[in-house]
């Protein structure tokens, strides 16, 4: 298993969010792609008249951490202290110091986060299988239907089981510990060994995101709907009424991402 595919399938185990990669990738709601080989989302354009596709923003935001629970651990060095993850830091600074055991083992700290989503997943619904009731759609296409966007982001990935990573934090990490990395405060990689990835500071980001896709019972072929569907597609886009979950389903595990 690659590093990416270690990253990406934890974050769906976990959270149920598939994941970026790389990390700094940015994604809208109504962007459209496919997985490649490694099952890593590609994005590949945007639904049409994406541009006009309602997006809820969340009101709140929140922080959001997550961690290797076995191949991680980590120590806060306060200003005058001293610890054995933390070498390269001076004696007067604060920090952070991180050791992976792992391949592919992740510390995830993301500041700021809100949650943007299509509005209007039944109008999606109605306007994905008129694009495939047309043959305008491919089978393999998945939508981007809500994104976790971050104000600030650190995001550290291990090489190898042994890999670490020192941060010095400008901020009282004794009452904020690992959350000052993303709350504001100046953060600066001070050292690092064997990291794969490294992010640090970054805004904007949309590490995580849901999709999801036209159901398989629509089409024979690559990009062809059923012809035995046909009138039931139309009967369902011009209807006042739609059950979404006859239509699409979420993509939630990466085997599902397997044609049948």
């Amino acid at each position: 298993m690659t590093v990416a595919e270690r990253y990406t399938n934890e974050h769906v185990a976990q959270y149920n969010y598939l994941a970026t990669w790389f990390p700094s990738v940015r994604l809208r709601p109504g962007d459209v792609g496919t997985f490649n080989n490694q099952r890593i989302f590609v994005a590949e354009g945007a639904i049409a008249g994406a541009a006009d596709v309602p997006i809820d923003v969340s009101p709140a935001t929140m922080d959001f951490s997550h961690s290797s629970a076995k191949d991680f651990m980590y120590q806060i060095k306060l200003t005058g202290e001293a610890n054995a993850l933390t070498p390269h830091i001076p004696l007067g600074s604060a920090g952070i110091g991180m050791q992976f055991s792992g391949e592919g083992a992740v510390f995830f700290q993301l500041g700021g986060v809100v949650h943007e989503r299509v509005a209007d997943q039944i109008a999606l619904a109605r306007r994905l299988l008129k694009l495939a009731d047309d043959g305008e759609w491919d089978k393999s296409w998945v939508v981007v239907t809500e994104v976790i966007r971050a104000s600030s982001a650190v995001i550290l990935v291990s090489q190898s089981k042994g890999g670490s990573a020192e941060l010095t934090v400008d901020a009282d990490l004794s009452v904020l510990g690992l959350q000052a990395l993303t709350a504001g405060a100046k953060t600066s990689l001070m050292h690092y060994s064997s990291l794969s990835t490294k992010i640090a500071g970054a805004s904007g980001l949309t590490p995580l995101f849901r999709a999801v896709r036209v159901k398989r019972r629509w089409f024979i072929g690559r990009r062809q709907v059923a012809p035995a569907y046909s009138s039931e597609a139309k009967e369902i886009v011009s209807s006042d009424q739609i059950d979404m979950s006859s239509v699409l389903e979420p993509v939630t595990s990466y085997a599902e991402l397997e044609d049948e």
